[in-house]
């Protein structure tokens, strides 16, 4: 709840540099475009189990009529022809497509059957706007990984947990002989097994990480570690801020008329 409050306080703040001119459309004339992103729910898609089929696509609008393009079709052009806009005549569409398409079905990315499919699917969905299309992209994705394991995962897989034993063996050997002497504590962490345990022992290196010296050549140094956590720092608190108004694709206005402020254009994305 707070996260969406924060959302909304953030657009409403960056909606105030915006000056609303989406190519010359009223609000109203822009709403009746066709949605540019859309996204069926891709989890409830794969919970169909055997019939789980989803798909991405990228849609190429075209007016049915050329010589009498329909009006909505003139402002998708008015819009899309704004060099900071979004391409409106290219959909971005996921669809789940048992329930979108109910009558295409399932076959491989590659198969020209499922492509006719789903642009005759998207034809019937827009030939009452006067409106066709081209299925110009598109991946599909069931419940079986088109990746199956090959020896690189597998060698991934066994060099982790060989290393996940070597921390967890490091941790626990080094944490025993802790209940020894101190004498024959420093004397093992001297040999080479013990200096191997230090390097891997979670313990001994959460020690070493919150252990601050305090000496002359530190001191001296101080101004690079502003410059270490600052270089650290700044990309983090940059990516949270974009994250925060991240919302293209829910709403694509924003990044329409994001690059025609008061402070010049900004190219986009197309």
């Amino acid at each position: 709840m707070a996260m969406t409050k924060l959302r909304t306080n953030y657009l409403r703040y960056f909606l105030v540099l915006v000056n609303y001119s989406y190519g010359q459309v009223t609000d109203e004339e822009y709403a009746s475009m066709p949605d540019l992103f859309y996204h069926d729910n891709f989890d409830k898609c794969m919970l169909l189990k055997e019939k789980a089929f989803y798909c991405s696509l990228t849609y190429q609008l075209k007016p049915l009529n050329e010589t009498s393009p329909p009006d909505v079709w003139k402002i998708i052009q008015k819009v899309s022809n704004v060099s900071t806009n979004y391409r409106h005549d290219k959909l971005r569409h996921s669809i789940c497509v048992p329930h979108s398409c109910p009558n295409v079905s399932k076959a491989s990315d590659d198969d020209p059957k499922l492509w006719k499919g789903i642009q005759a699917c998207y034809d019937s969905k827009f030939s009452a706007r006067g409106l066709k299309g081209e299925v110009t992209q598109m991946s599909c994705d069931t419940q079986d990984s088109k990746y199956p394991i090959d020896w690189l995962d597998i060698t991934y897989g066994v060099v982790l947990g060989v290393y996940v034993v070597i921390v967890l063996y490091a941790t626990f050997r080094e944490g025993v002989a802790r209940y020894d002497s101190k004498e024959v504590y420093d004397k093992l962490m001297e040999t080479p097994k013990g200096k191997l345990l230090s390097a891997f022992s979670i313990t001994k290196n959460w020690i070493r990480l919150k252990t601050v010296n305090s000496n002359k050549e530190t001191e001296k140094l101080r101004s690079i570690q502003v410059i270490r956590v600052s270089t650290k720092s700044s990309p983090v608190a940059s990516h949270l801020c974009v994250r925060t108004i991240d919302i293209q694709c829910l709403f694509n206005t924003l990044v329409d008329t994001f690059g025609q402020t008061r402070y010049g254009k900004i190219s986009n994305v197309r």
